[in-house]
């Protein structure tokens, strides 16, 4: 099966993906993975070929290994290279979770940690994703309260 996105309804795109409407579910959406790669807030940008085929991989094995554990997740299933089908969500929560196994990027520019330095056990730290922001770390308790209380995080403020 091939699917052609010029003709359906693009509902929103990313850094990474872009979101295309199901013209036969209204319940479901597809996922389109791009090459495209950002940093510092999307202020940096590239393209690299081939990219989206491994994220789309990676993505489609860990949420089928998911998906056959009994966990509950929005993959339906791939239909095609570098595509998705997916539940469409009421309500999506902007975290992006960085795990580290060396230091690199930002924890290298506000952590004062050297570039190159290993970490053991591995450092998992989760952000808001809000580039306007610049992603500010969050905590567990935080992640907890937006998921009780559906609040939006608007008012979030951040000490960097």
């Amino acid at each position: 099966m091939w699917i052609d996105f010029n003709s359906m309804e693009k509902i929103t795109e990313g850094k990474t993906k872009i979101i295309y409407a199901n013209p036969e579910d209204t319940k479901t959406v597809y996922m389109y993975f791009k090459d495209d790669i950002t940093a510092g807030d999307g202020l940096k940008h590239d393209v690299i070929e081939g990219k989206a085929l491994i994220d789309w991989q990676i993505n489609r094995d860990i949420f089928e290994y998911l998906n056959r554990k009994g966990v509950q997740t929005h993959y339906l299933a791939s239909p095609q290279e570098k595509v998705t089908l997916v539940k469409k969500l009421d309500r999506k929560i902007n975290l992006e979770v960085v795990t580290r196994r060396i230091a690199a990027g930002s924890i290298v520019k506000w952590g004062k940690v050297a570039e190159g330095k290993r970490f053991d056990p591995l450092i998992t730290q989760f952000h808001y994703k809000d580039d306007p922001l610049h992603d500010p770390m969050i905590d567990d308790n935080y992640i907890d309260y937006l998921i009780r209380t559906r609040e939006p995080l608007s008012m979030l403020k951040c000490v960097r």
